[in-house]
């Protein structure tokens, strides 16, 4: 590691949404505390907790003074990460969730990426574990690619590179949510936003080192809970990046998220056949409308090759048996 880059003025902002987690937020911030870059703030936004997660972050504070503290009523985890981004004062900013954690040297790789690469977001890889003992044979090295922010949407909606679709594993140039925020109020929050953050930037550096590790199964989780009418944002996420796109007047990039937002459409369709929603059959209805409205634009497609359309094409006709 060159001593320049590990020693540099560059501050990272980290900010941690907490909302009842008392079972893993300590265990969070001491891995964010181990940091071998030290040049951080740690902005802890406790959204409302009703446990004693707001506690346990005000005592973790009193020991680690780079911790601050925002206690706010319950507004999700969007306005959590909003505020967050309001106090921050680094050049650079990345997300935490606090029931997850990362490797002592996740803040060091990311901006040492950052600085020698010029780019304005480093993604790294995720590890996903339920008992920390699985974090174990971490991959670890220092090669990284280096992709344009538009190439970094089209490999987001053909899904070529793991984990492009969240917040959390990346480190971020601050000014990029300058006119950029996340959407209130919304569940799949990652979906309306990271697409945007990759468009607006001129190069993004991907490193394959698992530096994020991500409790993957918790009871109260919402990935885990019954299908609920908020679970459709998906779709509207998908049909605010087709019109997002459209505006731009990047039809290749248009074109694949158009079929993106089929795929969607078919998977959340199906989710809510199985559901115990009681207008479910009027959503189906609403849904198929929606499906065939997009398809029509991907069926005659330069941008969209012929496996992929019969691919989309297989799954509507399945979703009817």
């Amino acid at each position: 590691m060159n001593r320049s880059i590990k020693d540099a003025s560059y501050r990272v902002s980290i900010v941690v949404p907490v909302f009842n987690v008392e079972k893993y937020v300590i265990r969070c911030l001491k891995s964010i505390e181990k940091q071998t870059y030290k040049n951080i703030e740690i902005i802890v936004v406790d959204d409302g907790s009703t446990d004693r997660s707001g506690q346990l972050c005000d005592e973790e504070a009193l020991i680690d003074k780079r911790i601050k503290i925002i206690h706010q009523k319950n507004q999700g985890l969007s306005a959590a990460r909003n505020m967050g981004l309001v106090c921050s004062l680094g050049e650079y900013v990345c997300f935490i969730d606090s029931d997850d954690k990362v490797a002592d040297d996740f803040v060091e790789k990311l901006l040492t990426t950052a600085v020698i690469s010029g780019a304005e977001i480093v993604q790294c890889s995720i590890k996903a574990f339920i008992y920390e003992s699985e974090i174990v044979n971490i991959k670890q090295t220092d090669v990284y690619n280096i992709f344009s922010g538009r190439d970094m949407c089209i490999n987001l909606f053909k899904g070529i590179i793991q984990s492009s679709g969240v917040v959390q594993n990346k480190l971020y140039k601050r000014t990029l949510f300058d006119d950029i925020v996340f959407r209130k109020g919304k569940l799949h929050e990652d979906e309306f936003i990271v697409y945007r953050l990759f468009y607006k930037s001129r190069n993004v550096a991907v490193i394959q080192s698992e530096l994020y590790y991500y409790q993957s199964k918790r009871e109260d989780s919402i990935t885990h809970s019954e299908y609920n009418i908020r679970r459709l944002d998906a779709v509207m996420a998908a049909e605010e990046k087709c019109l997002f796109f459209s505006s731009e007047g990047d039809k290749i990039l248009y074109d694949n998220a158009v079929a993106a937002c089929c795929r969607c459409i078919l998977e959340n369709r199906k989710k809510v056949k199985r559901s115990s929603l009681d207008n479910k059959k009027i959503i189906i209805r609403q849904l198929r409308g929606k499906f065939w409205k997009y398809y029509s634009v991907i069926l005659f497609s330069n941008n969209i090759n012929l496996k992929r359309k019969i691919g989309i094409l297989f799954l509507e006709v399945k979703s009817l048996f």
